[in-house]
This record gives C-alpha cells, sequence and structure tokens, in this order.
C-alpha cells in the first residue's frame, strides 16, 4: 500500500506535468501561431572563420553549412533579409583567407552589409573588391569612404535599416583608407524614422556603448549588434538588443510582426552544426584555400 508520503509527492509530480505539457503547448503553438510580416537573419564577427574548427561540444561553424541553412530558409520564406553585421573579414592581414570569405559571401549574398574596421584591414585593394562586390548592399550611415559609394541607409520589406559604427573601433586603422567619419547624416537620417514604421539599427561597438547610445535615439525597435561578441537575445526591452555571436557558430534568427503600436519580436538562434548538409560549392573555395597556402 501507498503512505500518505507516496500519494503526496505522486499529486506533487502530476501536477508539475500538467503544468509542464500546458506551458510546452502553449509555447508550440504560439511558435506555430507566430507568422512574420518580417524574417531576418542575422551574423556578425565571422572573423575570417571560413570552416568548421572541430572544436567544441559540439564543434559549430562553417560557411559550408552556413550556405546550406541560408538556402534553405529563403526556399521556406522567399522574404528573408540576411544581414551581416561586419568584421566578417580576418582580424589581421591574411589575404588567402580573406579572398576566400569573400568568393564565399559572393554565394551567401547578403542582403546587408554593415562594414567593420576588420573589412579595412588587408588594405585598399581588398576594400574595393568588396565594394565592387556588393556595393548596393553595403550599409554605412555615419561613415564616408573617399571613391566608395555606400548606402547611408537600406528600405526592405518595409524596414528602415541604419547603421552606426562606433568611432573607437577604427582606432587602429590607417586614415589613408579614405575613411571619415559622419555623424551629420546620421542625425539627418535618424530624425526623419517614423514610430509608424520598423526601425533597425546595425551597431558597431560594445555593448555598453550602446547602452548609452540608446538614451539618445530611441527610435529603434531592433538593434543589431556587433564587434562585441555577445550572442543571441540580450535586451527584451524596448528596443530588442541582438548580439551577433563570432565566429559563425550561430544565426541569429529574428521573427518580426508589425502592430499598431509597436512591434512583436521573437528570436531564436540556430546553430552551425556538422550535421547541416555542406554546400560543395563553398568546400571547393575552402580547398583552394587551403592549396594555396600548402604552397605558399
Amino acid at each position: 500500500m501507498k503512505t500518505k508520503k507516496q500519494n503526496y509527492l505522486y499529486s506533487l509530480l502530476n501536477i508539475f506535468l500538467i503544468f509542464f505539457l500546458i506551458n510546452h503547448t502553449k509555447a508550440a503553438d504560439h511558435q506555430k501561431s507566430f507568422q512574420p510580416d518580417i524574417q531576418i537573419v542575422f551574423i556578425s564577427n565571422l572573423n575570417g572563420v571560413i570552416e568548421n574548427c572541430n572544436c567544441g561540444h559540439p564543434p559549430l561553424g562553417g560557411l559550408n553549412y552556413i550556405s546550406t541553412i541560408i538556402d534553405s530558409l529563403r526556399q521556406q520564406n522567399k522574404e528573408l533579409v540576411f544581414i551581416d553585421g561586419g568584421d566578417f573579414s580576418n582580424p589581421y592581414p591574411f589575404a588567402e583567407i580573406n579572398e576566400a570569405v569573400l568568393e564565399i559571401y559572393k554565394i551567401l549574398q547578403p542582403d546587408i552589409i554593415a562594414l567593420g574596421e576588420q573589412e579595412f584591414i588587408e588594405g585598399k585593394e581588398y576594400f574595393n573588391k568588396i565594394i565592387s562586390a556588393f556595393g548596393k548592399k553595403i550599409l554605412a550611415t555615419n561613415l564616408t569612404v573617399t571613391r566608395a559609394t555606400l548606402n547611408e541607409t537600406l528600405k526592405l520589406k518595409s524596414l528602415n535599416v541604419l547603421s552606426y559604427m562606433d568611432e573607437s573601433t577604427l582606432r587602429e586603422v590607417n586614415e589613408d583608407m579614405g575613411w571619415r567619419f559622419n555623424n551629420t547624416v546620421f542625425e539627418k537620417l535618424y530624425s526623419g524614422l517614423k514610430d509608424s514604421e520598423i526601425n533597425i539599427l546595425v551597431y558597431h561597438g560594445t555593448l555598453k556603448k550602446l547602452e548609452l547610445f540608446l538614451k539618445k535615439y530611441v527610435k529603434f525597435n531592433l538593434v543589431l549588434l556587433s564587434h562585441d561578441y555577445k550572442e543571441g537575445l540580450i535586451s527584451f526591452n524596448s528596443p530588442v538588443i541582438v548580439g551577433g555571436g563570432a565566429d559563425g557558430e550561430h544565426l541569429m534568427d529574428i521573427k518580426i510582426n508589425k502592430n499598431n503600436k509597436s512591434a512583436d519580436i521573437m528570436v531564436d538562434m540556430i546553430p552551425v552544426s556538422k550535421n547541416r548538409k555542406s554546400d560543395p560549392r563553398v568546400e571547393k573555395i575552402i580547398a583552394l584555400y587551403h592549396d594555396q597556402v600548402k604552397t605558399k
């Protein structure tokens, strides 16, 4: 026979199971019912990491896997917006790996690329190749570069997207590259943002400086943080802040529904694991990189 204590424990267990099932069902129903007006995939701070390092548990990363994930998401949602927050290039000059990154990004075709300081590290020739390949997609609201036409703002799928590069991030980049900050442009475009629209900021700097920045600039629904290695959902307050992580280990999957007063935003992290299919086009570029390094 069961004792009173056993009956009590069984009752508690049943209550817990019922509570778990109800909440799990609600969460699943919410995921199914959340049909986004806008879906964004965000990555930042790739740092020239083109392949899985085969380290960690589980090992994450690899542009050959990222490519197939992006392709799959685009097949599911033709309106998907893929944003790179910058620093996709290697942190120090490494021509072979940066050339490989650039060739792979031609396959990935981000919809928006916000420049980071690492895109300047390799020098003018490499930077000009970035501009040549992605000029119409490069976003640099408060940054101008001599003889380079960069977008000050981009409007995609009812999104207003601005970028802001904190001045401290370019301290070690040679000014001979012809860059200069132009915060007047940012101020002008920011003042034209409407609360009735979905306003997104790609911020290149530290979270600490971003928090100070947002005390002045309050019109954004969503902020995508790059340069800082914070990963995933950082703040669910207004605005929602999402960090892109580093080294291509995760993709940030952001779903947005616009309502009358604000935007409903859901954030998930997609692990870039070796369980994913590998893109043979990217594999060839990675193999060529290894051949170049061996014969160097």
